[in-house]
């Protein structure tokens, strides 16, 4: 029932009170990926994994930044990387991100 409440303003709402572990649910949630998966992503250095499951979920620019400023505090990141973010998320097609969920859920399944 508490899915169906779990969207991108709430997902911004999460990421701005740095809530990480329901930040992690409602990405899940919208991404339709299991929640192990989205936590390893979320602890992973890299961005791009994150910005797969994002894209996945159909974010926009600004919930995907605010995902991955609440990932990057130990971090940081530069506007630099912020803009490098940008533009492979534009690049990113969701069909792409889609299938690379896929992938995660059956390796993940597989118990890889």
């Amino acid at each position: 029932g508490q899915a169906n409440r779990l969207n991108e303003t709430t997902l911004l709402g999460f990421c701005g009170e740095r809530r990480f572990e329901e930040a992690v649910v409602t990405l899940a949630t919208l991404a339709k990926i299991q929640i192990e998966i989205v936590d390893r992503l979320m602890a992973n250095d890299r961005f791009d994994p994150v910005l797969i499951l994002c894209k996945a979920a159909n974010l926009s620019w600004p919930a995907v930044k605010a995902v991955i400023m609440l990932r990057s505090v130990a971090n940081g990141m530069s506007a630099f990387g912020l803009d490098a973010a940008l533009t492979n998320y534009g690049r990113l097609s969701a069909s792409t991100a889609r299938r690379v969920v896929r992938f995660w859920q059956v390796r993940q399944a597989n118990g890889a």
